[in-house]
């Protein structure tokens, strides 16, 4: 059992870096790297920081998953221990009360797409800042409605080698010149549903300035 965990590792980190090195290529061919810089940022190795930014991307998939799936532990180990979600005027912190959090959506059937990551490794490869797109769906007893759509305004930091959330900011899209009218509520199906979202920030959470 054990040679076979450390052959299953073995062959992940090859896949990561595989990865990271089409990525690489994809870039090269598209002209995107003749400065010799990248959009992530810093003095890393290319080859490094491409491998960085996949396992960037594992931990918004998983952040997806965990929610959708309904895995509170898993969804709460996506942040760092003092890792904070925040909506709105409000934010939850720790991963105690993001667990909590996470069992709310047991009664909620979503689904997230995320898209576009843009993300920028510091210097040193030890914390990011980005943002990623993000629509999440919700089934109704009238067909599938938009439940979420804007974006995450988001920083990690790397954690013994591991990438976790350490602030993530959901942001909604808004009406042009109608900033403080809220979309969501406006469906009376997906009403409902999106206040026991709000009723948990609101219980979990602390208001912010």
């Amino acid at each position: 059992m054990a040679t076979l965990m450390l052959q299953l590792a073995f062959i992940w980190e090859m896949s990561v870096e595989l990865r990271a090195r089409w990525h690489q290529a994809v870039l090269k061919q598209r002209n995107w790297g003749n400065s010799g810089k990248s959009f992530t940022g810093g003095d890393m190795d290319q080859t490094a920081k491409y491998i960085e930014m996949m396992k960037i991307y594992e931990l918004l998939f998983a952040y997806t998953h965990a929610l959708d799936h309904t895995e509170p532990l898993d969804f709460a180990n996506c942040f760092s221990p003092d890792g904070m979600l925040g909506h709105g005027n409000h934010s939850i912190r720790g991963r105690e009360k993001l667990r909590d959090h996470a069992e709310v959506h047991r009664a909620i059937p979503t689904r997230h797409l995320s898209a576009s990551p843009v993300y920028r490794i510091a210097d040193d490869g030890m914390s990011a800042k980005g943002q990623s797109t993000v629509v999440v769906t919700v089934a109704t007893r009238r067909g599938y409605k938009i439940f979420f759509s804007g974006h995450f305004d988001d920083e990690l930091t790397k954690v013994d080698g591991t990438w976790l959330l350490n602030r993530r900011w959901a942001v909604d899209s808004r009406l042009p010149g109608e900033p403080d009218f809220s979309v969501g509520p406006a469906d009376p199906d997906v009403a409902e549903l999106l206040q026991q979202v709000y009723d948990s920030f609101h219980r979990l959470g602390r208001k912010t300035a």
